[in-house]
């Protein structure tokens, strides 16, 4: 099936009422056609990109990607301004991104917008905010594309791709199009949604349940407007054909200027019923398909990730045939790893990763992991009694509480009370366990919350939004002075990241991205279970890597020096990792000895102890607080190993 029918299939799916209908069926084809002309256009760019002398060899790599290359990439969720004033400040920072290690950048809104929900109320879909642009480029570059696309060529140019955020749902008050709407223009009134008596829709929740007392908003008598977040953000209608032209052509336009990825906002709320929830109905989920058949159309390879906060079962539903989103968010594991830092216990992430739990998803699929990012922690998708342990445990100043205490607003230092080696085994933990891992700015050296920026916030918007506590600017003349301070808490942070970033994308290919990943019942020699450790095995598809693995261990516990038995059979072995000026080299240490006590090295480069001294079929592995270890492990045993400690 050629890609127009394939696309006609879908479309007419979304509008089965206008299936027989001429205007719109011309329509539809004149929309393929606009595809089609936009497709010759990027492929010309790509192949004259090829052809250039000056091409950078990371830039072709870029040009050449693999189609799944968001399964082995480690991301940087930034917003421009406030992590380094603009674009032109972001390129200045970009050696810095890619010295740390950072593969993917996500950039928050960066579109044209009143700013009372952070950049996710857009006024202008196809026009950066000036005050990302550096003021002596306004003049010639009103719409931002020039400083953007520059910003682009110099990501690719160091193997970074850029996934940029987009608000779906909704649109800002201020935008062209709602403008229009509110004076009954007839081509842009429809696409929003009005009620004469605002009672439609009563099955569907409040979301800004602190800040909103309805989903509808009164315009005069007899006129409202529907609205899922704030009421300066009404709601698209996708029912209008003309919606999904539109909201099409302002992805075709962000392709063209040269960006990998997007983030599909709040997407489980596109398609709205009457005497339903709103959410995740069929309707969102042909849109998502007619979206993805273009992207493989135009540019094989664009990433789309879906923002649903729900549960794991339900959010594969975004995954469809591997013909929907290519990646999502695991909402709930972000907390329970919260939860098993706070109880001292790998039990909330072996829950949450059960598969039961946790479904296996299709291979060229990907889960994005995170600790922190531009929202709260949200408790959102935990039990009720889970709510209030995690609260009361991290919610350590009263000030950080959201939503009248259903997430805390704070950064990962503040969380983890700024103790390094904590902050530093949850990040181990980030970036070995499941999906592509997100690193949000300023915790790679330990930024705690910005009451400055708080206040700022609130006197602008008048909206009293906690969130505002874990964004923040960096001072970077401070953060540099203290990077040069090898015993700050933010240098200790900071190489502790860069090293298993290295790692990660050096000498883990094999089993990151989409791997299988086992949580293991580590026992002592008294063969009882050690809650207290957090372990899980890596493994790869395929029959190249069957008998490597991956073995990452945890101490969770803030006191205890504990230790776990290890089985010989398993053929545990530690490569040496050493630096070498900026380049790292290994050699393999196999020989394991028995009856006695034997110094190793795990990936990382650090020394840790088997104890093998009180028995010949085992040994023990040493674990203080807080202490992590990546060890690679090989042979015929690496199943068995699996196997036996589930």
């Amino acid at each position: 099936m050629s890609f127009r029918e394939s696309l006609q299939s879908i479309f007419f799916q979304i509008y089965p009422a206008k299936a027989n209908n001429e205007e719109t069926r011309v329509m539809f084809h004149s929309f393929v056609d606009e595809i089609d002309c936009i497709k010759v256009k990027i492929d010309d760019h790509i192949d004259k990109s090829k052809k250039q002398a000056d091409t950078l060899e990371s830039h072709l790599h870029m040009l050449d990607r693999s189609e799944t290359w968001y399964q082995r990439a480690t991301t940087y969720g930034l917003y421009v301004d406030l992590f380094n004033q603009d674009f032109q400040g972001l390129i200045d920072r970009l050696d810095y991104l890619q010295n740390l290690g950072i593969t993917c950048l996500w950039l928050l809104p960066i579109l044209d917008s009143p700013m009372f929900d952070q950049g996710f109320d857009i006024r202008d879909y196809n026009k950066i905010r000036q005050d990302l642009i550096p003021s002596d480029s306004l003049k010639e570059d009103p719409t931002g594309s020039a400083k953007f696309k520059e910003f682009i060529q110099e990501a690719h140019r160091r193997n970074i791709a850029v996934l940029i955020d987009l608000a779906l749902n909704h649109t800002s008050s201020q935008h062209e199009w709602f403008v229009k709407a509110l004076e009954n223009d007839p081509k842009y009134r429809d696409y929003y949604i009005w009620s004469t008596t605002g009672t439609e829709y009563d099955q569907t929740r409040i979301i800004f349940s602190d800040v909103c007392t309805s989903n509808w908003e009164k315009v005069k008598d007899n006129e409202y407007y529907f609205h899922r977040f704030l009421q300066s953000q009404p709601d698209l209608n996708y029912k209008n054909e003309n919606v999904l032209f539109d909201m099409t052509r302002v992805f075709l336009f962000w392709l063209q200027n040269g960006t990998d990825a997007f983030r599909a906002d709040a997407i489980p709320f596109l398609w709205k019923e009457e005497n339903t929830s709103c959410e995740s109905l069929e309707g969102v989920h042909l849109i998502l398909k007619f979206w993805r058949a273009v992207f493989d159309h135009v540019r094989k390879g664009t990433m789309m990730l879906a923002e649903a906060c729900q549960k794991p079962k339900e959010v594969v539903e975004f995954f469809g045939q591997e013909d929907q989103c290519q990646c999502a968010y695991n909402f709930p594991l972000m907390p329970q790893v919260f939860y098993s830092l706070a109880a001292e216990s790998k039990k909330p992430i072996q829950h949450c990763l059960d598969k039961d739990y946790t479904p296996l998803i299709p291979e060229s699929c990907q889960w994005f992991m995170f600790l922190r990012c531009h929202d709260e922690l949200t408790l959102e998708m935990v039990e009720e009694q889970e709510r209030e342990k995690i609260f009361n445990y991290y919610c350590k100043d009263k000030k950080w509480s959201f939503r009248h205490g259903s997430g805390v607003s704070a950064r990962l230092s503040d969380l983890l009370s700024y103790n390094t080696a904590r902050i530093q085994m949850a990040n181990s933990i980030l970036f070995s366990i499941i999906g592509t891992p997100i690193l949000f700015y300023g915790d790679e050296f330990g930024m705690t919350n910005d009451e400055d920026f708080f206040r700022e916030s609130y006197e602008k918007t008048q909206v009293y939004d906690t969130r505002y506590y874990n964004r923040g600017k960096v001072k970077w003349d401070k953060v540099l002075e203290n990077l040069n301070n090898p015993d700050s808490q933010e240098s200790k942070i900071f190489f502790d990241i860069q090293r298993k970033l290295k790692i990660r994308q050096e000498f883990l290919q094999p089993w990151i991205g989409n791997a299988n990943v086992t949580i293991l019942d580590m026992k002592n020699r008294e063969e009882q279970v050690v809650d207290e450790v957090l372990a899980y095995l890596r493994t790869a598809h395929g029959a190249d890597h069957h008998n490597e693995g991956l073995l990452c261990v945890h101490n969770l516990s803030a006191t205890k020096t504990l230790q776990i038995m290890l089985p010989y059979g398993a053929q545990i072995l530690q490569p040496v990792v050493q630096e070498k000026g900026s380049e790292l080299i290994t050699s393999n240490h196999q020989e394991q000895q028995q009856g006695q006590i034997q110094q190793v090295f795990d990936l990382l480069g650090k020394t840790a102890y088997l104890d093998g001294s009180k028995d010949s079929s085992s040994c023990n592995i040493v674990l203080h607080p807080f202490e992590h270890y990546w060890l690679r492990i090989s042979g015929n045993k690496v199943q068995f190993f699996a196997s036996n400690f589930m």
